[in-house]
């Protein structure tokens, strides 16, 4: 699998995913990765350290800097890339599509609900039971700045045969897949 490992300010984390996608889906990307910290894998790692540094020209200012570190799959970046929306990808999909190595018959766009459950998925929140598909336990909104009528105080409350419609649908048109009694993306 290929990392993708930067570290810098946030204009270099920017600089050299813009290698990959065009600048804006990176700029997005970083805002926003912190927000996804739940996507990533064990071997995977996004942090932020802040420090304060003091200018050399005598005049006292203190400045803050913001320094990242960014070690993660170029199909983590992927898929967080394709959660967001369509306008923002602009260049992106043919990153996508090279990672994965998808032809152009397999794209098509994902509801928000489709969104959702995909996190849900690689969360591992959502388990195979005999009567379909069951949440482990009440998990977090996995988008709240959707509105989604299913978000009940940061909550997912998805209801069962929803939730259900989605996972068969997502199996159908091959974006996951059953593996050792659990679902997983097949990117």
């Amino acid at each position: 699998m290929d990392y993708i490992n930067i570290q810098g300010d946030e204009n270099t984390i920017i600089r050299e995913l813009s290698n990959y996608m065009n600048q804006g889906g990176a700029k997005l990307i970083v805002q926003n990765l912190s927000s996804f910290m739940d996507v990533l894998g064990d071997d995977e790692a996004f942090d932020i350290k802040e420090e304060i540094q003091k200018q050399e020209d005598g005049l006292g200012f203190i400045v803050p800097r913001t320094n990242y570190y960014l070690n993660v799959k170029k199909t983590t970046i992927a898929f967080i890339g394709l959660l967001f929306d369509i306008q923002f990808t602009k260049g992106f999909a043919s990153f996508v599509l090279d990672i994965l190595g998808i032809t152009a018959d397999k794209i098509r766009k994902l509801t928000d609900i489709e969104k959702c459950v995909l996190l849900l998925i690689r969360t591992g929140s959502i388990t195979i039971s005999s009567g379909g598909y069951v949440f482990g336990s009440t998990p977090n909104c996995m988008n709240f700045a959707l509105g989604c009528t299913y978000c009940q105080y940061d909550r997912c409350h998805l209801p069962q045969e929803v939730l259900n419609d989605t996972v068969q649908k997502l199996l159908e048109d091959k974006v996951i897949r059953c593996k050792d009694n659990s679902l997983v993306c097949c990117f």
